[in-house]
């Protein structure tokens, strides 16, 4: 029988409380084939635009983990390339601490990370393409153009800073001085590389994700203060 292996996740996976589009969608249709591709890993036939819907969503979600504060890294990349290392892999380009004045320059920032995502996404989908067990017959990997998947990251940057203007408007929403006393209030917490990962059992954060990593608490200003880019970031997100 056709089967794939049930996948660790990413940066999506540090909060194993949130479900992707796609499984949302799948389970609404039928919930025993949720359970069978995504529990038990039975599923049809893999085609490359599934490899890459579900690169590009990692690294779109690896980006939007990034805050405009602090040492820039490139972090999702860093971690691909400790998940999946290669021989002759280049230096990333270095990247300069920020200075964020308005929504525009949150969407510059953005966008100088988007080349090394897609230059990530183009090696990994080679790997991850060939090391399906039943791929679609007469597809490859090298059918996927990298210039469409810079469209749909930067389309992804369009959709979040749509929420952080709104955010912004809003002078940081219901939840400002909860977010100013103790970080996120929800109970599922948007993933951050600043932040440690969460899972709903604490006990059994899968090892991939375990490695230890430096945490910076999040530049919240105090009560009262008018709400600054950075902090409207961090709440939209």
């Amino acid at each position: 029988m056709p089967c794939t292996t049930p996948p660790l996740g990413g940066p999506v996976g540090r909060s194993r409380m949130r479900l992707s589009g796609s499984a949302v969608a799948t389970w609404e249709r039928c919930p025993r084939q949720w359970f069978y591709g995504t529990k038990l890993g039975v599923r049809g036939a893999v085609n490359p635009a599934m490899v890459m819907g579900t690169l590009v969503e990692d690294g779109l979600v690896g980006l939007l983990m990034e805050s405009p504060f602090g040492p820039q890294r490139h972090h999702w990349v860093e971690w691909s390339r400790r998940e999946h290392p290669a021989e002759g892999l280049g230096d990333l380009p270095r990247l300069e601490e920020v200075e964020i004045g308005s929504i525009s320059d949150l969407k510059a920032w953005l966008k100088t990370r988007i080349a090394p995502i897609v230059d990530e996404i183009v090696r990994r989908g080679e790997i991850d393409w060939q090391s399906r067990p039943h791929r679609q017959a007469g597809s490859q990997w090298s059918d996927m153009q990298p210039e469409f998947f810079e469209r749909l990251l930067q389309g992804g940057i369009v959709l979040q800073l749509e929420e952080v203007t709104a955010c912004h408007a809003a002078g940081g929403g219901p939840h400002l001085d909860l977010w100013r006393e103790g970080g996120d209030p929800h109970h599922t917490p948007a993933p951050a590389w600043c932040s440690p990962p969460c899972h709903p059992v604490p006990e059994k954060v899968p090892t991939h994700l375990s490695a230890p990593d430096t945490y910076s608490a999040l530049p919240m200003l105090s009560s009262g203060a008018r709400i600054d880019l950075i902090e409207v970031w961090i709440i939209a997100r």
